[in-house]
Formats: structure tokens, sequence, C-alpha cells
């Protein structure tokens, strides 16, 4: 997942770019689907096979109320370089991509840690972007749990 940021912030870097110079960009819609295939590319590219775990979601992202953002956010683990990744999304109440972010840290002692690692960036991040009024969401449910008032 972290590598998908990765290359979702690259394509929102990229045509972020090409519009301020006046070049040709995608269109916001096709942002996200220019990122996915970047990274199938590279992963084509590599010399070791890839398995990719498919997960299915049975609920869809619903965009937060008006004057609201939405940072979502999520861990990968890469035990092979002893590494983690953190990613980041904040978005609007017109699902308009406000900043994203992708983050590479040393690999917690867990994958709870992570998760709440990534949730803890994901508050700093609101915070940095001074952003009021902030829903967060990401798919640990424990740390979600965790923050849920009693």
């Amino acid at each position: 997942m972290a590598e998908l940021f990765a290359y979702m912030g690259w394509s929102l870097w990229f045509n972020r770019n090409a519009k301020r110079v006046g070049s040709t960009s995608l269109p916001t819609d096709k942002i996200f689907n220019d990122g996915v295939e970047r990274l199938q590319e590279y992963h084509s590219m590599q010399d070791y096979p890839t398995q990719q775990d498919v997960v299915s979601h049975s609920t869809q992202w619903r965009p937060p109320p008006h004057s609201v953002y939405k940072v979502n956010f999520d861990g990968a683990t890469f035990i092979d370089m002893d590494s983690a990744g953190l990613g980041l999304v904040a978005r609007d109440s017109d699902d308009m991509v406000i900043a994203s972010l992708s983050e590479c840290i040393r690999l917690p002692p867990t994958v709870a840690d992570l998760e709440a690692l990534a949730c803890r960036r994901a508050i700093l991040f609101a915070l940095e972007l001074g952003l009021q009024d902030v829903v967060l969401e990401g798919d640990s449910e424990v740390i979600i749990n965790h923050l849920k008032p009693d």
C-alpha cells in the first residue's frame, strides 16, 4: 500500500507541475489510475516475481461532511528491507485530494505499532496542513477502536 501511495504522490506532483507550466496534465479523476498503472509497470520490470494479495472491501470511501477534511492512513511492511511505509491522503468534502504523503520508517515491532504510527503521522499531517475539522480513517480496527470515545 505504501508503494501505491508513493506513486500516487508522484502522479499528483507531476500533474501539479504540468498544470503550473502549462503542459498537458491528467484530469483529476484519472490520477489514481495513473498511479496504479505506474506501480504495475514498476513491478513488471522487476527481476523478481511479485505476489499481490487482493483484498476486497465491502465498504466504499465516503466523503466527509461539508467543511470537514478526511485523512486516510495506512502502513505497509517491507520485511526484506527491514523497513515500513506510511501512506496518507487528505481529501475535502468534494472528494478532492488536498495533499498526500508517503514516508519510509524503520520497521516497528508489530503491525499494531505500525498502524498506530500511521495514525499518529496522519494527525501530525493534518496539523501541518492547518486543517481544523478532520476525520481520520484507517483500516486497523484495533487502532480505530482505541481512538473512539467510550
